[in-house]
């Protein structure tokens, strides 16, 4: 693949073009300090994805740090839904099976309906590339 190209970066998230209209958005390990930093760092990643327009979204969640106390799930929650809306070609990937089953879970309570939530990078990928073709 080609050296990608940032289009935003902030402590919380990087976000790549990998492909012409195929974009990686990576939550780091940077820990949230409050729900004002969530809501305002996920406007702008998803001002950003939603002026891009991507046929296809990498989510990589593998280098974030969980948390489940309930100031962190409020102010992300409503955010989750917004990411799949921009393009119904998005997985998710993380790290662990625990992981998978509770992006699931975030991602089904939000309102997605069959979220790809995947721990193999490759598969990940094969199925954002098709989905965007």
């Amino acid at each position: 693949m080609p050296e990608p190209s940032a289009h935003l970066r902030t402590p919380f998230h990087i976000l790549e073009e990998i492909l012409p209209g195929v974009m990686r958005l990576i939550r780091t390990s940077e820990a949230f300090p409050n729900a004002e930093t969530i809501e305002r760092d996920f406007g702008r990643v998803v001002t950003t994805l939603e002026s891009l327009a991507p046929r296809g979204l990498l989510i990589d969640l593998r280098q974030a740090v969980g948390r489940n106390d309930a100031t962190f799930e409020e102010a992300s929650a409503p955010w989750r839904l917004r990411l799949f809306k921009i393009t119904p070609n998005a997985v998710v990937l993380v790290r662990s099976a625990a992981g998978v089953l509770q992006v699931q879970r975030h991602l089904t309570e939000a309102g997605v309906v069959d979220p790809c939530v995947l721990r193999d990078a490759d598969l990940a990928w094969s199925q954002v590339l098709a989905g965007a073709a």
